[in-house]
This record gives C-alpha cells, sequence and structure tokens, in this order.
C-alpha cells in the first residue's frame, strides 16, 4: 500500500506510542519503522507471544492496538479469567487479556485474512496447562449458518450489514455460531474451575441480533460483558443497553459506544 509522506509520519508516531506501552518496552522502535517501510509485517514481541500488524492495513491496525493496549478501553480484572472474544480481529484484544492475567482465551474470527494473522499469533503464544487459547473461523450471532458477510477496506469493518461509509472489497460467505454454543464452549472449557467469565463483543453490527435473540439462560453464566455498540445495528444504542441490564446485568461504564456492563443478578 502507497502510503503519503502524511501517512508515514503517523504510523511512525503510534509505533512510538506502541512500544511505550510495558508489555512491548523491550522492542526496537527503529527494527519496526524499518520494516513498516519495507512494506513487510511489524511484529511486536510481549512477554507471552506476538502482535502482528498489516503492512497493507497499519494504520487502522495501530489504532486497534493503541485503543486496547495504551487507552486500556477494556481496563477490568483479568486474573485467572476465562475470557470470549467475539470478533478477534487479529488477536489484540485476546494478548492483552493474556497479558493481564486471563486463564484461558476463546477467539471468534470469520474473516479469512484476518484469521490468518490470528491463527500465526496463535502458533507462536506461550500455552502451557494453565494458559489455554482457543480460536474459530467463525462469526457470531443468533443461530449456526452459512452467512452472507461484506468484507471492507479496513480490517476492522467487515460485517454482515451492508455499509455505505466503507469501500465494499468483496462479499462472501463465512460460518456462523451461535452465541449459546459459544456459551456452551466456555462451560465446557470452565468445568473443573469455575473462574470467572468475561466476554467481549465487537461484531460490527450483529450486536443486536445477539443480545436479543440468545435465550436469557446463556447470560447466567456470564459475569462481566463488553459490547461495541455500531451505529449501523438493527437496534438502538439505548435499546440494547436496555436489553443487556433486563439480562441481570449493570451498566459499569461507557466509553463512546463501548458498554461495560457487571452481572448483578
Amino acid at each position: 500500500m502507497n502510503k503519503s509522506s502524511e501517512d508515514w509520519k503517523k504510523c511512525e508516531s503510534m509505533l512510538r506510542m506502541l512500544v511505550k506501552v510495558q508489555h512491548f518496552s523491550e522492542n526496537h522502535e527503529k527494527n519496526l519503522v524499518n520494516s513498516a517501510r519495507k512494506g513487510e509485517v511489524v511484529t511486536i514481541y510481549s512477554k507471552l507471544g506476538p502482535i502482528i500488524l498489516s503492512s497493507m492495513d497499519l494504520i487502522t491496525d495501530l489504532k486497534v492496538a493503541l485503543d486496547i493496549f495504551q487507552s486500556n478501553d477494556y481496563l477490568t480484572n483479568f486474573v485467572d479469567a476465562c475470557v470470549v472474544d467475539i470478533g478477534a480481529h487479529k488477536g489484540y484484544f485476546g494478548m492483552y487479556a493474556f497479558l493481564n492475567g486471563a486463564s484461558s482465551v476463546v477467539s471468534y474470527e470469520p474473516e479469512n485474512e484476518n484469521y490468518k494473522v490470528l491463527s500465526q499469533v496463535n502458533q507462536h503464544f506461550l500455552q502451557n496447562e494453565t494458559r489455554i487459547w482457543k480460536i474459530f473461523n467463525k462469526g457470531v450471532i443468533d443461530q449456526e449458518k452459512k452467512q452472507s458477510f461484506y468484507v471492507y477496506d479496513q480490517s476492522w469493518s467487515h460485517s454482515i450489514l451492508k455499509r455505505q461509509d466503507k469501500t465494499l472489497v468483496s462479499k462472501i460467505k463465512v460460518q456462523m455460531t451461535s452465541m449459546e454454543n459459544v456459551i456452551n464452549e466456555i462451560i465446557s472449557l470452565n468445568r473443573q474451575e469455575k473462574k470467572r467469565v468475561i466476554v467481549k463483543i465487537d461484531a460490527e453490527g450483529s450486536e443486536c441480533q445477539i443480545v436479543f435473540n440468545t435465550p436469557s439462560c446463556c447470560w447466567e453464566h456470564i459475569d462481566e460483558l463488553f459490547i461495541e455498540y455500531h451505529r449501523y445495528a438493527l437496534c438502538t444504542r439505548d435499546a440494547l443497553a436496555e436489553q443487556v441490564m433486563q439480562l441481570g446485568f449493570q451498566l459499569h461504564n461507557i466509553n463512546h459506544n463501548l458498554f461495560h456492563f457487571i452481572r448483578v443478578s
């Protein structure tokens, strides 16, 4: 991807900010910038493994990584928790959860290019008996099926919904699973020890189908819930929040359109 001098200045500034994050402080900023300028994959290492930034979508990947690792958009107590990552992108949130003490992460990502990067990260992740990362090349909605899926020009924006504000690259079919199946996966993983369950949903507009159409009994297994609301979703922001609260959660925090709920009943 050709970048203007202004884009390169932005990339370099964002890379500098990212390597100042404690988890990545041993990386050499100059080497990362050189890799980016050569059009190479940018790999940033932590004590548990790498995160990978695509040269083709570097600004987008840097923004997502900074939101997670520098801004701490998903700040909570992950210690010894089972974590679900719906809309895993390239694994940044999963790595963030592990670096902050999670014992297991189950990640769902339907788009193939994002999933390839997620798979690479997973292969180099330092797993052991007390630290497990499972990944699935699937999206999550309210049922198991093949689904038309729109791939856009920015790697975080792919969706089952057709958008007018993004450049469409292709339309494909992807495998979807239900939120009920996701919960059953966590129950199976969490069978021996009843650890806290933290779920992150960044489903690019599918959040309403997930929340409104999943049986209420499934949500009883979740202790904390992060949901990002998208303005093109099939319900209003307030309706989504109200429904989650009716499922037994209280609103702990709102950061722009990112809701953080905690179970109260």
